[in-house]
C-alpha cells in the first residue's frame, strides 16, 4: 500500500501530508505534518495545470480535489459518475441528470462556469461560497 488517504490529506510512510485547498476545493499545496511543502500546483480555469511544482512526490489528487488520471496521456478527473476531459473541457460521458438541467448540454461542465460552481460528483452544479464552516470546509449549496 503506498499511503492511506484521510479527508484532509494523506497519510506516506507514517507522515501526514495535508491538502490546503482554495475556495472551489482545489489542492493548491500539499505539505508535511512539520510545514515542508511537497507540491504546489496552479490551475487553468477548467483544471488543466500549469507552474506545478516539480517536487519527487507527485499526489494525483488536485482540482476539485478529484484524482487526475494520466494514463495513457488522457489526462481525466474522475468526478466519479463521470469523467472530466481537460483538453476539451467536456465530460465524456452524458450527464446522469440531464432531465433536471434542460436548458445546459449535457456535457458541459458546471454550467461553464469553473469560477463560481463546483461539480461534487459529475451529477449536479453547486454554488461554492468562499466560507468555511467549523472544520474548515468551505460550505456548497446545490444550484
Amino acid at each position: 500500500m503506498k499511503c492511506i488517504l484521510v479527508d484532509s490529506g494523506y497519510i506516506e510512510s507514517g507522515q501526514y501530508h495535508f491538502y490546503l485547498c482554495d475556495h472551489l476545493g482545489n489542492n493548491r499545496v500539499v505539505a508535511k505534518a512539520d510545514g515542508t511543502v511537497i507540491q504546489t500546483n496552479h490551475y487553468y480555469p477548467y483544471g488543466m495545470t500549469f507552474a506545478e511544482s516539480t517536487f519527487i512526490d507527485k499526489q494525483p489528487y488536485k482540482y476539485n480535489n478529484k484524482e487526475l488520471d494520466m494514463e495513457n496521456g488522457l489526462n481525466l478527473y474522475d468526478y466519479e459518475a463521470r469523467q472530466l476531459d481537460l483538453g476539451v473541457p467536456r465530460f465524456t460521458t452524458i450527464d446522469p441528470l440531464a432531465e433536471k438541467y434542460y436548458s445546459i448540454s449535457p456535457y458541459v461542465y458546471v454550467g461553464n462556469n469553473p469560477i463560481l460552481y463546483v461539480d461534487p460528483d459529475g451529477r449536479e452544479i453547486w454554488i461554492a461560497f468562499n466560507v468555511t464552516n467549523k472544520a474548515g470546509a468551505t460550505t456548497q449549496q446545490k444550484v
